[in-house]
């Protein structure tokens, strides 16, 4: 248990950030499910970063994944 700072960025191709949001959340067990809604403006092939840092621990963990919006 924890909290837990998300931070969500999807980037387009030229790396720019073209959403952003984050939040604070309270981690009751070991990991945590996060869910967005993209606004549908946003067409093509993104970078999707997800970053996390356990507040307490100061532990940090980053995920990015390619993806396609359609």
């Amino acid at each position: 248990t924890g909290v837990v700072d998300v931070k969500i960025m999807l980037i387009d191709d030229n790396r720019t950030t073209v959403y952003e949001t984050g939040n604070t959340l309270k981690a009751v067990k070991d990991s945590v499910n996060v869910s967005i809604n993209i606004p549908v403006k946003y067409k093509g092939y993104f970078k999707l970063s997800i970053k996390v840092k356990d507040l307490v621990s100061k532990k940090e963990t980053e995920l990015n994944k390619y993806i396609k919006l359609k």
